[in-house]
């Protein structure tokens, strides 16, 4: 469990012990409710206290151990609002390089904030797949790179960012949607499958995460040279680094490939396909003739990381948003 105490968390606890009302906090911090009753429940599980007395009513009061924190807190804000107040003449450009899923459903929700805090820096955003932000950021194109995965690269720090977790979705009167759970074998055999374009990244996902997992039965993406279509791994053997080196593979379905997550929603919405996106673009969704399946044993990760050269120079409107972004708490 991570014990990472952030300045978001310590800003809704704050905003909550003298509003008595998480609702009230999480618009001063211009946040949705459940995002701050999230980090409130972060920031007692990271100090391993209970900060609140929380009564039959919506009002809520402090602890004594919450006390002390608030105190600790107060300052730490008020150390930290100084410094901005520093910052707010810091000046320069900043050329991000952002994978589909971070570019189209996280930055327009989080930049806002770093704008109003920086607003005298320029920020340009490059909307490219996570190998060619890879190139990017190795040969000085974007400063800064967010992917979804790892990258192959010996020149590039990466600093796991964000989890996010990959669903299987299907239309509201698919066979499947009847079901409380279903398992791993029924959403790949005999089920059509619409997916991503062969460069997107949650095609790979299964793979990856399956193999963190040290498990010896799996299924991936196929790319187009393989017939756009779902792959089956048994008698799947690993290396060190996590990636196949051997496994048995049967074909099992046909399916469609899209380069949008809308388009894939707007399918599986009207087709009997189904289709496996994140849960950041799910999130984003409001559509009422799309369900999340339940699968046993199809819990599935990808994680964002943040990319930077290793030896490069970083302006200081860089290194601001980097220390921004990094203990930015999503």
């Amino acid at each position: 469990m991570s014990r990472r105490i952030t300045l978001k968390q310590l800003n809704v606890f704050v905003e909550t012990a003298m509003n008595k009302y998480i609702t009230i906090a999480a618009e001063k911090c211009y946040i949705t409710q459940p995002s701050a009753s999230k980090a409130i429940l972060q920031l007692e599980e990271a100090l391993q206290k209970v900060l609140f007395e929380r009564g039959a009513g919506k009002e809520i009061s402090l602890t004594y151990e919450g006390e002390l924190l608030f105190v600790e807190a107060k300052s730490i804000l008020d150390r930290v609002s100084e410094l901005i107040k520093d910052k707010e003449n810091i000046t320069g450009k900043i050329v991000i390089g952002a994978s589909v899923t971070i570019c189209d459903y996280v930055l327009p929700k989080i930049l806002p904030q770093f704008q109003k805090l920086f607003p005298k820096i320029n920020i340009r955003i490059e909307r490219v797949l996570s190998d060619r932000i890879r190139y990017y950021v190795e040969n000085a194109v974007c400063d800064i790179g967010l992917v979804e995965g790892r990258v192959i690269s010996r020149e590039l720090e990466q600093t796991l960012w964000k989890e996010d977790r990959i669903e299987i979705i299907c239309a509201k009167n698919h066979e499947l949607a009847k079901k409380d759970k279903v398992s791993l074998e029924e959403v790949l055999v005999g089920q059509n499958w619409v997916l991503w374009h062969h460069d997107m990244g949650t095609r790979d996902i299964y793979i990856q995460t399956k193999g963190r997992e040290k498990l010896t039965q799996s299924f991936g993406f196929g790319a187009e040279d393989l017939g756009n279509g779902l792959l089956k791994f048994s008698e799947v053997a690993w290396d060190n680094q996590e990636n196949i080196t051997r496994a048995s593979t049967n074909y099992i379905s046909s399916s469609i490939v899209f380069d949008s997550a809308e388009a894939i929603k707007n399918y599986v919405a009207n087709s009997n396909f189904l289709a496996s996106l994140s849960k950041t673009m799910l999130d984003n969704t409001i559509c009422n003739d799309i369900k999340i399946l339940n699968v046993e044993g199809g819990y599935q990760t990808r994680d964002f990381y943040i990319l930077k050269h290793k030896q490069r120079f970083f302006s200081q409107a860089s290194d601001v948003f980097l220390d921004w972004i990094s203990n930015y708490n999503l």
